[in-house]
């Protein structure tokens, strides 16, 4: 499916130019991808180990902070590792988009 899915990039790439195609890129993967990192995944291990034990936890802003300072949240993407993988390869085509101006065989 992958396969298919690259076949049409550079038409896209070119219809779209550049700055547009890397920033709709960057709405449908790293809005989904940000929210998960910044809210869902601290969320999840906040809360999940409260329901194991009843130990001592540190205040939700406290345990935000540290995830986010301990950079933590590096490592949070948990189930959109995909989509970051997809953003993050997106924008390192695209100077070889620009350069060699690949688009599909006719």
């Amino acid at each position: 499916m992958d396969f298919f899915n690259t076949y049409f990039v550079p038409d896209s790439f070119d219809r779209k130019g550049p700055a547009k195609y890397l920033r709709d890129r960057a709405i449908c993967l790293g809005i989904p991808t940000l929210i998960y990192m910044l809210f869902i995944n601290p969320a999840i291990n906040y809360y999940l180990p409260a329901l194991q034990w009843q130990g001592h936890r540190p205040p939700s802003d406290q345990a935000f902070m540290n995830y986010i300072l301990s950079g933590a949240i590096l490592g949070g993407s948990g189930p959109m590792w995909f989509a970051l993988a997809l953003l993050i390869f997106t924008f390192h085509m695209s100077p070889f988009l620009r350069l060699f101006r690949l688009s599909p065989l006719n």
